[in-house]
């Protein structure tokens, strides 16, 4: 999948607030339009916000949690124009429960399908092979009850990741979802929720592969890809140097 994705990437360079915390508030900006160019740090909201907005047609009020939240850390916002898009949440104190966190990712789950073609949120290709079992629609309560976790050895665990695909203006987009840990006194403690969107698999994995190294095979490709990997042995040379 990360080899298809980078050969396509290389092919194709050729008014709402929350007041509950102080990364809660959430203002509705005019969409971008399909020539805006965000310009800013991409480790920022301003550009998850944008990327959102503009690339996967989501609304950030839609994705903002209804817990209390935390202060943002560095890099918990992530925008690269038709690439992807992440935002991670933290709640203001303590604990993001499990209970609270599926509360947030059927928020989630409700903002796509809302934007979807068919109003339906899918499996993908990502986890089906045909065309027709990508389309079918899959049930939040059944993802919910299929990754409720379990026990092992006496120890309860619980990934909190999820994933669906929803399908707009005919494009297959990825949705993935994950509760993340921070450490305190040397415990993992669950605090954040994070949101990543991004395009995903408009054809099963094979004929992905098989697009892909026919991508590969083209002699423009591989003169670029050995342009970029020049450029990278130039930087880490110069930083050697130093």
């Amino acid at each position: 999948m990360l080899v298809a994705a980078s050969a396509m990437m290389i092919a194709a360079c050729g008014g709402k607030k929350n007041s509950s915390g102080p990364e809660a508030a959430v203002e509705e900006k005019a969409a971008p339009s399909e020539n805006d160019v965000f310009t800013g740090s991409k480790d920022s909201k301003e550009a998850a916000e944008f990327c959102f907005r503009k690339n996967y047609g989501i609304n950030f009020s839609d994705i903002t949690p209804d817990y209390a939240l935390g202060e943002a850390g560095k890099y918990d916002f992530y925008g690269d124009d038709g690439h992807v898009a992440t935002a991670t949440f933290a709640i203001a104190e303590g604990e993001l429960s499990k209970d609270e966190y599926i509360k947030y990712v059927r928020k989630v789950y409700d903002a796509t399908k809302k934007i979807a073609d068919n109003g339906i949120n899918v499996y993908g290709f990502e986890e089906k092979n045909t065309l027709e079992e990508a389309s079918k629609e899959k049930d939040f309560d059944k993802m919910i009850e299929d990754g409720k976790g379990g026990s092992l050895f006496g120890v309860e665990f619980y990934t909190g990741m999820y994933g669906w695909s929803y399908v707009k203006d005919g494009v297959f987009y990825r949705c993935s979802m994950e509760r993340k840990d921070k450490k305190v006194n040397g415990d993992a403690i669950p605090c954040k929720a994070r949101v990543q969107i991004y395009k995903g698999l408009q054809k099963n994995l094979d004929d992905s592969m098989a697009e892909a190294e026919k991508m590969l095979s083209d002699p423009k490709v591989q003169e670029q890809i050995k342009k970029n990997a020049d450029k990278e042995v130039e930087k880490a040379l110069k930083e050697i140097s130093r």
